[in-house]
């Protein structure tokens, strides 16, 4: 009888140890997950505040440019100055937000007492900014403070799409990290902590004071030598107190975080040795009661432990909406229960995020189709040429990409969204004609010096009316591509075009395939002041420009896609004399 006892008390410690170091394992993939989505919401916050037209218009200040809404400077910065103090006790605790020029001067912070403390200019991720590229920084100290933080730092653009300052968030690893972590025990003396892998610095800690006092490459050197996404377990581990504990690690591949849950190895033992010394006493009584104590006990505690480590796993896996049903008022409770809370969070989070994903995506797609198809109509009412060209043109431009991406070209760029959003964007490549005069824009014989350059003006005009509408739909790739498409598709690859005598690569992808297809319909076509040429006589003229006028690459693409050029002209040829012949009709 004391063999079987011995037995099933060894089966079953086994058990216990075994789940714990999964259960652990599973909460440390869940805290640096639970982190991530905080660092995702984080940055979609600042990157959304630093969008608002208010920052679009000062940002115009500091460039020297006309500032289209007329805000005068000293109102602007009053604004933002409001908006940077108001912004951290309204949505989330920041502990600084600052408003800096692209040469490292603060123009407006949340916390101004403490403002000229710290000099970002020369750091890597304030360069990246100032670039126009988003970038988070590695934690380190903040010097004006003391606190370790991350910095997160987006651009601010003018209306003319130009990095001009750059809107830096400064978040403790306190708030970010110890928010997450604070409420994770997994038994009466054990903890929790996060440390960042490049620096060894104590990032979070359930016992908040360590955070500032510890640095692990002190205490835990072999955490310099862990590798990418490496998992573990140390039986071995030795605390800064020379405590035995059990320690369980996993460094996170894309932050280089690395999370450790620790349970004090002496208090695994002791309660091993309560439920071994248990189960004796009760075989050396009835065999009854030893009956019923081992079901109870098998039951429950395997039953619990298995439900909860399937929890975590379900979890861990996505799936938020799974259930534990464990009662119990022990370490394996509370554990349950601080799964729950941190699933909570999670859950909040998610909806409030796809919530303002999708409002803030209907809306500015409802705004940007709006406009589009309103510009699309002025387009046409203006010129009398306008209606079938620019049905050609969207239709050879698509026949365009479509070649370049069979022939593998520009893969970086062209995909489905990209090819849709050019031949959308396609018709409003002359917009830019609605501010040139009727008499020049429908003269029926060749235009003087004076008339083309005024003519001209239309590329320059046509970026100015989409980039006006730019500053009420920032964030719409469209109306980049259809700004780019109106300004840019009279530059040649030489660098003789205009507006701007860009050449080369320097001219938007959009731009160059509108080039050829904008040349090509005005050859085939006739104007009052020309005849129209054969189509073979236009694919030799486009061949001709090709290094000239035109990219050679998009040129071959062109030539590669002759027969479907040829359909689409022959069609619009035929509408046109159906068209012509059911006017004389109607007129006869």
């Amino acid at each position: 009888m004391s063999i079987c006892a011995f037995v099933l008390s060894d089966i079953l410690i086994e058990k216990n140890q075994t789940q714990t170091v999964e259960l652990l394992r599973e909460g440390n993939n869940i805290l640096v997950k639970n982190i991530r989505n905080l660092m995702n919401n984080y940055r979609f916050a600042i990157r959304s505040l630093s969008n608002a037209p208010i920052f679009h218009a000062f940002a115009d200040h500091l460039s020297g440019d006309i500032v289209i809404n007329d805000i005068p400077k000293e109102q602007a910065l009053k604004r933002i100055q409001e908006l940077l103090t108001d912004f951290p006790n309204r949505y989330i605790d920041y502990s600084q937000l600052n408003f800096i020029s692209s040469n490292g001067e603060v123009i407006a912070s949340s916390r101004p007492h403490i403002v000229g403390r710290e000099n970002l200019k020369d750091k890597v991720f304030f360069k990246d900014a100032v670039k126009g590229r988003e970038a988070v920084s590695s934690p380190t100290i903040n010097p004006a403070t003391g606190d370790k933080v991350i910095y997160i730092a987006s651009p601010v653009f003018n209306s003319k799409r130009q990095p001009v300052a750059v809107l830096c968030g400064i978040i403790p690893c306190t708030i970010l990290i110890a928010n997450t972590i604070e409420d994770v025990g997994m038994s009466k003396t054990g903890y929790a902590y996060i440390v960042d892998g490049n620096s060894g610095l104590m990032l979070a800690h359930n016992v908040y004071q360590k955070v500032h006092t510890m640095d692990m490459y002190s205490y835990q050197p072999w955490m310099r030598d862990l590798k990418p996404d490496e998992s573990g377990v140390k039986a071995d581990y030795r605390d800064s107190r020379g405590v035995h504990r059990l320690a369980i690690y996993h460094k996170e591949p894309r932050t280089s975080w690395i999370a450790v849950s620790c349970v004090d190895f002496e208090e695994i033992e002791a309660q091993s040795s309560f439920i071994r010394d248990i189960i004796i006493l009760m075989m050396f009584g009835t065999l009854l009661l030893v009956s019923f104590v081992l079901i109870i006990v098998v039951r429950s505690v395997t039953n619990d432990v298995h439900k909860t480590n399937k929890y975590a796993q379900e979890i861990t896996a996505g799936y938020l909406d799974s259930t534990l049903d464990v009662k119990r008022d022990d370490e394996l409770g509370d554990l349950g229960l601080a799964l729950h809370r941190m699933v909570d969070s999670l859950k909040q989070m998610v909806r409030l995020n796809i919530a303002q994903t999708e409002e803030r995506k209907r809306n500015l797609a409802a705004l940007r189709d709006s406009m589009l198809i309103t510009l699309a109509d002025l387009v046409e009412s203006r010129d009398q040429n306008t209606g079938e060209h620019i049905r050609k043109t969207a239709s050879y431009v698509r026949v365009i990409l479509e070649e370049l991406r069979r022939e593998g070209l520009f893969r970086d760029i062209i995909n489905d969204d990209y090819i849709l959003r050019v031949v959308s964007c396609a018709p409003l490549h002359d917009i830019g004609k609605i501010k040139v005069p009727d008499a020049i824009l429908n003269k029926p014989g060749k235009l003087t010096d004076e008339e083309f350059s005024i003519m001209k003006t239309h590329a320059a005009m046509g970026g100015e009316v989409i980039g006006q509408i730019q500053r009420i739909v920032p964030d719409s790739d469209n109306l980049v591509v259809a700004r780019d498409i109106a300004t840019y598709h009279h530059e040649k690859w030489n660098g003789s075009g205009y507006p701007d005598g860009l050449a080369g690569d320097a001219i938007p992808l959009s731009a160059r395939v509108m080039a050829v297809a904008d040349v090509f319909d005005a050859l085939v076509s006739e104007r009052a002041y020309k005849r129209a040429f054969s189509t073979e006589k236009a694919f030799s003229i486009i061949q001709e420009e090709s290094g000239r006028h035109f990219d050679p690459r998009i040129v071959s693409a062109f030539l590669s896609a002759k027969e479907e050029i040829l359909q689409i002209e022959q069609h619009f040829r035929n509408h046109e004399i159906k068209v012509s012949m059911e006017t004389t009709v109607a007129y006869s």
